[in-house]
Order: structure tokens, then C-alpha cells, then sequence
């Protein structure tokens, strides 16, 4: 990284960034699993925001992620961005701030929101998914709702930066181990799918950041 970065460089930099044009499709099928496809009819598909919580960590640039409870979902279990389904009335943005206010403790009013990245539509859940992106403060508390999320991880910046961050490895959906899937890892965690393709936007324009 190009030495200590401010919050305020950082948010005046991404906001600048997500305010032109986005890496968009091309980034995101970086990390698609073989036969993923983008241009889908998502007219009917149900909206659901996420949010990349940029803060440090003893020093550390980075974001949480969640490791999901194991339930009977389509996503049990798997690593995902803190988020969740748009409720009538409400805005994109108050609901991804809602939903990592409920499952992983953070406050909606300590999130200062920076801007949105590229809509990435999910057929096998018939979601279409608005990420945010957004800068909160240093050694952020954060407590894991327990009916939601088994854990939270911290993803720094610079493992997602790495020459060498993306892999290739075998994932389990449910019970269908899936062979030579593009992916992300963060220690034992595997992080796919469309994370993994939302993160993968993500790192092209936080290469111009840090």
C-alpha cells in the first residue's frame, strides 16, 4: 500500500470512484463459477442490499464478513457480505445499514456511506443484490446476531489486494461439493460465489485507493 491512508483520503478517493464508471460485469465474472451468467431477466427478482464496511483494525484496513449459521437457506452457512432482503418502503441504503446494524452489531449511524457498486443479480435465490460501500471508525465492536451469523471475519485490504488473491479450489453448496471454483480465501474460509464476484469489483477499484 502506498503508506497510511486517512479516512478522510479514502472516503474522497472511493467516492470519486464510485461516482464513475464502475468495473461493473467484466470484474465481477472474474470470480464467476464456470456457467455463471449475468445477463439474466432480474425484473421479478426480489431486491437485497449488502454493505462493505471499510474500517481498522489495530491499524488495519479491512471489512467484516460474516460466516452464515447452517439453516435450511440456499446460502447456509457460507461466507457473505453483512446485508439482507429490502422491506417495503424502505431505501437501498437504510437497508443495508438495518441489516449490518442487526446481524453483526454496527451501528447505521457510525457508517459514513461512500457509494454503491454494480447490482449483481443471484438466480438460485431469484435476488438482486445492491452492494454499498461505506468507512466507519477505528476497533469497531461488532457482536454476531447468533440466529443469523456464526461468526465475523475480518477481510484486510491487503490479503484482497494480493497478486495472488484469487484462487482456484473445490466448495461445497449444500451438500454438492463444486470442483475448480474461482475464489478468495481468508485463512480456513473460502469465500465464492457472489461475494466473491462482488468482492472482485471491489478490489479493482481499491487498487486505485491504497
Amino acid at each position: 500500500m502506498n503508506g497510511p491512508m486517512t479516512h478522510e483520503t479514502i472516503s474522497t478517493k472511493l467516492t470519486l470512484l464510485l461516482t464513475d464508471t464502475l468495473p461493473g460485469t467484466k470484474a465481477q465474472l472474474a470470480l464467476a463459477p464456470e456457467g455463471r451468467r449475468l445477463d439474466v431477466d432480474d425484473s421479478r427478482y426480489r431486491h437485497a442490499a449488502v454493505l462493505v464496511a471499510l474500517h481498522q483494525r489495530e491499524g488495519v484496513w479491512g471489512f467484516p464478513l460474516i460466516v452464515r449459521v447452517v439453516d435450511e437457506y440456499v446460502h447456509s452457512g457460507q461466507i457473505g457480505l453483512p446485508g439482507g432482503r429490502l422491506e417495503e418502503g424502505e431505501e437501498l441504503d437504510a437497508c443495508a445499514l438495518r441489516e449490518s446494524e442487526e446481524e453483526i452489531g454496527l451501528p447505521a449511524g457510525a457508517v459514513e456511506l461512500v457509494g454503491k457498486l454494480t447490482p449483481l443479480p443471484v438466480p438460485v435465490s431469484h435476488h438482486l443484490i445492491h452492494p454499498f460501500v461505506g468507512i466507519t471508525g477505528d476497533d469497531v465492536s461488532l457482536t454476531p446476531d447468533p440466529r443469523e451469523v456464526e461468526d465475523i471475519l475480518f477481510m484486510p485490504v491487503a490479503e484482497l489486494l494480493a497478486d495472488d488473491a484469487r484462487r482456484e479450489g473445490d466448495v461445497m453448496a449444500g451438500r454438492t461439493r463444486i470442483r475448480r471454483v474461482p475464489l478468495f480465501e481468508l485463512g480456513e474460509h473460502r469465500i465464492w460465489g457472489a461475494t466473491g464476484m462482488i468482492l472482485a469489483e471491489l478490489r479493482e477499484l481499491l487498487k486505485q485507493v491504497f
